[in-house]
């Protein structure tokens, strides 16, 4: 995948650089580098029974539990609020499994950020889900158990769909 911020560093000789930037409802944006900010966030990875739990909102796509880091939270304490926040469920983090980043553009409120996205191997300690706490409650659709071996492409941003290829080949997952 070609980083989009070099390109559009690269492009010195243009007054204004501008970025695609991927949409919350799909396809991409042109947004100028002056309006991005750099965001760190943090995912849970919970897999069980060759299926991973992931939260499927309302523009009908699926993502990983989490979520923005907050000014002086650890990395670890971010993976456990969101998945309190998210899920209303415990978790244990394990190991930093994936790390990528990517221009994103969120629609409902035209917001354009480049994201650094940390993946986390998590165990759930707690086994009864509901989105109920989650600030975006009301974008959450669903907590779906998805299959790591038969999951849909379309069902998915393609940088989530990036990332959940990539942690399925992590795991030892090839169909």
């Amino acid at each position: 995948m070609t980083d989009p911020l070099l390109q559009a560093q690269a492009q010195t000789d243009k007054p204004t650089q501008i970025v695609a930037a991927e949409r919350y409802f799909g396809g991409t944006k042109e947004v100028s580098l002056a309006q991005l900010r750099h965001r760190v966030s943090v995912y849970a990875v919970i897999v069980e029974q060759e299926r991973m739990l992931m939260i499927r909102t309302h523009n009908r796509r699926y993502y990983f539990p989490g979520g923005g880091m907050k000014i002086g939270e650890t990395l670890q304490d971010a993976v456990k609020r969101e998945a309190q926040e998210e899920l209303n469920a415990e978790i244990q983090v394990g190991a930093l499994l994936h790390a990528d980043d990517v221009v994103y553009y969120h629609d409902p409120v035209e917001h354009a950020v480049h994201l650094v996205r940390l993946y986390y191997e998590c165990q759930l300690l707690t086994r009864e889900l509901t989105q109920q706490h989650a600030d975006e409650r009301d974008e959450i659709l669903s907590i779906d158990w998805v299959p790591l071996d038969s999951a849909d492409p379309a069902e998915f941003l393609p940088s989530t769909w990036g990332a959940f290829a990539a942690l399925r080949r992590r795991l030892g997952i090839t169909s």
